[in-house]
């Protein structure tokens, strides 16, 4: 292969329209809305950029810029201007797909020509990558996806008579069902291509075709679409229409028993059809190509863009007929002539007059925000002349004068722009009992990677450490970490506005990193994050059982680094570990070496040489007290006397408190404190064995389910303590015997009380 050519293309020359070689026409997309504002915009001030391609043997190859090409046969220009990107047809083609993204092709269109450096030129995807500065699993995707197209599905998308986005995410979904076979798809393709449909249409059609009732397909492969949307209105969205089951409504020009056309119905064009109940006929758009029937009334499309007007304008002052424009253009010859009659401009809106904001929120604040008052008053009193509607946006948040709320900000989805982090609330079985935890996660925009941990409390420090573990997990990080308003890493501020924690900040800075709060109130801006949480509610803890909370943490990195790295995400089926190849050029790598964050724990050494720390003890080495510095990380601790390191331990388990922690080989000291808090876990248990006396003792009522069930209870009053009982009281002495309960009658005399515990007489007069 020659040498690649420069960045850009040489001089531009003037070439003869018929001279180009338009071998390559068929590997673009054709997009009629764009050619037609296109044709309006050539019309007026002619080509402006000039057409690219290379030039071989002295014939010029066209790549790029074959709408301008069509655009200047339709106006009869004779002469278009054309740069070069040198001789080498493949270099031209490699310089083709390296265009920015001002001239970027589509999937479609880098496939096609992907598959024909491979196909037809003999390159290596390796090569093809290699040239590209892409990665192999880049040229891959695209070889697989055109490989996927049947020929009648590659005629239809490049053509421009069927809708890319519809088929690359609703209609590709559907091959993964084993019912849905390539057949199936060429079928609906087929009776949907031409008609302009949206793609909210399109997806409620198929719904309907591939997992509806099999009567809805025959209709919809009769030509019957306008029966098919009228269905789909009734039954509004794809999991509606396949519960219509297979009572639908016969279709047009058939007998509710067969297919024959009835005895009071007439068969008519594939497009028209008249119902018995309907006077007029109801025709659907026919394809581009298509004639209308006679016996139809004309389908006119009544929004015309303003480009399309323009072009229809300027067509007619350069003589062409209204026939020819509106078979051009696909609009009817009644519309052409009214682009013509309004020379080109669009319809202008009646003028409503505003509403004055003082007025609607001083009625607003007397209605006690009741619209439907307001709008009374506004027609009774005022004298507006006002639908509900506007009075209601009128109205707005209490009358103000912006009533609706700000606008989204649209992000680009660019690889290694961003990540996105967020914590959520949840409650976990941990051996059977339900715990409140934290769950964190670390959401890599673009390639839709994750990172998942659950903690029983989150503060500062364990944020820290959690993006820690994550981001040397990577070992890369974004520019920028999209947060909520959290107070563990904002300082005062809302959104653009907010003002971190110099710590959270340098920490940031660190890793190469900052820190960006999304506006208040505007929690789609880290949308992956939010469905990631939906994720793990509804995929990862169902059907999983934890031990604890290490189980727990393991199940969850082995989730989110593992099994949905290898899994198709959204639409598009993307996979996170491939799409990380790519993202990975566009990320800072991290340093060789970054230190773990740590706390800094200020203690003091006991009377018998230990350190306090969450309510654990662990041996300092030495015979001496005083203060000394501890260093508390995510798993363990480094313990400092006089600035040096006396002796470092692993962190305690979850759940462990009150334990003793010693050095292995380390005898226990020879004094322990005396007064020191104990678990109480296995007494508890002792008393609970001795039920139902130890019942009474721990203070719970008789069938509590904490206690074992007796095969043969003992009455709970009026019995004499047995020496186990009594054995759990001070010095041994025994309980004195219960008095019987007293009887439910309020006549029934209290009995007497035991000598030495007489009531006091009351005094006199009392």
């Amino acid at each position: 292969m020659q040498n690649l050519p420069e960045r850009g293309p040489s001089g531009v020359t003037d070439l003869e329209l018929a001279a180009l070689d338009l071998r390559y026409e068929g590997y673009r997309l054709r997009q009629p809305r764009r050619e037609a504002a296109l044709l309006a915009a050539i019309a007026q001030a002619g080509i402006q950029e000039p057409l690219v391609g290379v030039i071989r043997d002295t014939t010029p190859i066209l790549l790029d810029g074959f709408q301008r090409a069509r655009c200047a046969r339709t106006l009869h220009l004779h002469v278009v201007p054309f740069a070069s990107w040198g001789t080498d047809e493949v270099a031209g083609i490699l310089q083709l797909l390296r265009a920015d993204r001002q001239h970027a092709l589509s999937l479609l269109e880098q496939a096609r020509f992907v598959d024909d450096l491979h196909t037809e030129r003999g390159l290596a995807p390796a090569d093809i990558a290699r040239e590209l500065g892409r990665s192999p699993a880049w040229v891959t995707v695209r070889l697989g996806l055109l490989r996927e197209l049947s020929p009648v599905v590659r005629d239809a998308l490049f053509a421009g008579a069927f809708p890319v986005y519809a088929y690359l995410y609703t209609l590709r979904p559907f091959r993964r069902l084993r019912s849905v076979t390539a057949a199936d798809l060429d079928q609906f393709i087929g009776a949907l291509r031409g008609h302009r449909l949206s793609v909210r249409q399109i997806e409620g059609l198929a719904h309907g075709f591939f997992r509806g009732p099999s009567s809805f397909r025959q209709e919809l492969l009769a030509g019957h679409l306008t029966w098919a949307l009228q269905h789909l209105e009734a039954a509004p969205g794809p999991g509606r229409l396949q519960r219509l089951g297979t009572r639908l409504p016969p279709g047009p020009g058939t007998d509710p028993e067969g297919d024959a056309p009835g005895p009071g119905q007439k068969s008519g064009p594939p497009n028209c059809r008249v119902r018995p109940s309907a006077p007029k006929p109801i025709c659907l758009p026919p394809p581009c190509s298509a004639r209308r029937p006679r016996s139809c009334a004309p389908c006119v499309n009544s929004m015309i863009t303003p480009d399309k007007r323009k072009a229809l304008f300027v067509l007619h002052q350069q003589g062409l007929s209204i026939r020819q424009m509106a078979r051009q253009l696909a609009v009817s010859r009644q519309a052409v002539r009214r682009a013509i009659a309004q020379q080109g401009e669009s319809p202008r809106r009646a003028f409503v007059p505003p509403l004055d904001p003082e007025l609607v929120r001083h009625l607003y604040t007397q209605c006690d925000g009741y619209v439907q008052r307001v709008w009374e008053k506004l027609r009774e009193e005022h004298g507006v002349d006002v639908s509900t509607r506007r009075s209601r946006v009128g109205c707005g948040s209490g009358g103000s004068a912006s009533p609706w709320p700000p606008r989204c900000q649209r992000v680009p989805d660019e690889p290694g722009a961003e990540m996105q982090h967020d914590t959520s609330p949840f409650t976990v079985l941990l051996s059977g009992v339900p715990t409140k935890l934290q769950a964190s996660l670390l959401y890599l925009r673009y390639s839709k990677r994750r990172y998942l941990q659950f903690y029983r409390v989150f503060d500062r420090f364990r944020m820290k450490c959690f993006l820690h573990r994550a981001l040397v997990h990577w070992a890369y990080a974004p520019p920028v970490c999209v947060i909520d308003n959290t107070n563990l890493a904002r300082w005062r501020g809302l959104g653009a506005q907010a003002v971190m924690v110099p710590e959270m900040e340098a920490f940031a800075k660190t890793y190469g990193f900052r820190f960006l709060c999304h506006a208040r109130g505007h929690s789609d801006r880290k949308a992956g994050e939010e469905r990631s949480f939906s994720t793990v509610e509804t995929n990862f803890l169902p059907g999983r059982t934890f031990e604890n909370l290490a189980d727990l943490n393991r199940q969850a990195l082995d989730w989110s680094t593992v099994r949905m790295e290898q899994r198709p995400q959204g639409k598009a089926g993307l996979i996170p570990a491939q799409a990380f190849e790519h993202e990975v050029h566009f990320l800072q790598p991290l340093p060789p070496y970054l230190p773990a964050p740590y706390l800094i724990l200020e203690r003091s050494v006991d009377e018998y040489g230990y350190v306090a720390v969450e309510a654990n003890y662990y041996w300092v080495p030495g015979t001496g007290r005083g203060r000394l510095t501890v260093l508390r990380y995510e798993d363990q601790l480094q313990i400092y006397v006089a600035g040096q390191l006396a002796i470092q331990y692993a962190l305690a388990p979850d759940g462990v408190r009150n334990q003793q922690f010693d050095p292995p080989g380390q005898p226990a000291a020879h004094a322990q404190p005396r007064h020191r808090p104990r678990p109480s876990d296995e007494e508890e248990k002792r008393l609970r064995a001795l039920a139902p006396h130890g019942q009474r003792v721990c203070g719970l009522p008789p069938g509590h389910p904490g206690t074992p069930a007796s095969p043969d209870p003992a009455p709970t009053l009026g019995v004499e303590p047995t020496d186990e009982s009594r054995a759990l009281r001070p010095g041994g002495r025994a309980r004195p015997p219960l008095s019987p309960p007293r009887a439910q009658d309020p006549r029934t005399p209290r009995p007497p009380r035991r000598a030495g515990h007489a009531r006091p007489a009351p005094p006199a007069g009392h």
